[in-house]
């Protein structure tokens, strides 16, 4: 549950250990069955890891 103070925002509830459906939002179902997938891990670019870790100035 999602919630802002005392209110809750959202309710979701894991169908899969990978997949999240959304309940209610705001108190309402929503119209349309809505399924949150987690995004698949990206293998790292191996040309990255040879070059330094760029720094920013502070400000």
């Amino acid at each position: 549950m999602l919630q802002s103070g005392e209110h809750p925002y959202a309710s979701l509830e894991f169908v899969q250990s990978n997949v999240l459906q959304v309940l209610r939002i705001n108190g309402q179902p929503p119209l349309l069955a809505a399924h949150l997938t987690r995004q698949a891990d990206l293998d790292p670019i191996d040309e990255l890891a040879a070059t330094p870790a760029q720094a920013c100035p502070a400000q």
